[in-house]
């Protein structure tokens, strides 16, 4: 089964800025609904949005993004960035 991922970085080292990058459409959903977080990139060929929100601190950031998915964050290797993997859920919502 293909899982979504949820992407979580920080803009610009020490700022509060970070970024929100997911192609799961109940994370979009999600964050369409918060006024805390803004759209910046909806990809025209590929389900994949990124999403600008402002957290004080590492850690809020990682707790957001662990509420966000249900999910506990991983720290990618090579990257260093967080993120966490969810599995399709089949609702209403998400037939075409």
């Amino acid at each position: 089964m293909a899982k979504y991922k949820t992407y979580l970085w920080q803009e610009i080292r020490g700022s509060n800025w970070y970024r929100i990058q997911t192609d799961d459409p109940a994370i979009i959903r999600k964050l369409r609904k918060r006024k805390s977080a803004s759209l910046c990139v909806w990809c025209m060929n590929n389900p994949l949005v990124v999403f600008k929100a402002q957290y004080y601190s590492p850690y809020k950031a990682k707790t957001s993004l662990q509420r966000l998915t249900n999910q506990k964050p991983k720290k990618d290797a090579g990257s260093g960035l967080l993120f966490a993997e969810t599995t399709p859920i089949l609702d209403s919502k998400n037939e075409s």
